[in-house]
């Protein structure tokens, strides 16, 4: 028979798997923690994604400037922007800084000396 902590316990871990679909709340964690220690003890990284970040605000910039000039049926590769809302200001600016954000994570996740690959 469960003591009444073991049971506090129990309801807690359950009332956690509900809220995270089951998945460990500490391995997130540890694997965020573990990202973060390595990027900031790799200089040559952090000015590959300082220099990627210029890119793509320069790529943003240009965009809003030509973004009046461009029709507004043009096809869109990314289904997740195929509505016609999509193309039209300001959704459409949303939707590049999304993808453009979307790359540079994408980017800033990956190739970190020493992070575990979990």
């Amino acid at each position: 028979m469960p003591t009444p902590t073991e049971r506090l316990d129990a309801q807690v871990h359950a009332a956690l798997a509900r809220s995270s679909g089951s998945l460990s709340l500490a391995s997130g964690l540890l694997a965020a923690i573990d990202w973060a220690a390595h990027l900031a003890v790799s200089p040559g990284k952090r000015l590959e994604l300082m220099c990627l970040a210029l890119q793509q605000a320069n790529r943003l910039l240009h965009y809003m400037g030509s973004a009046h000039a461009q029709a507004a049926d043009l096809p869109v590769a990314d289904r997740r922007f195929a509505a016609p809302d999509w193309q039209r200001w300001p959704y459409n600016l949303w939707h590049q800084g999304f993808l453009l954000t979307e790359q540079w994570w994408n980017a800033a996740t990956r190739d970190v000396w020493g992070v575990e690959k979990h």
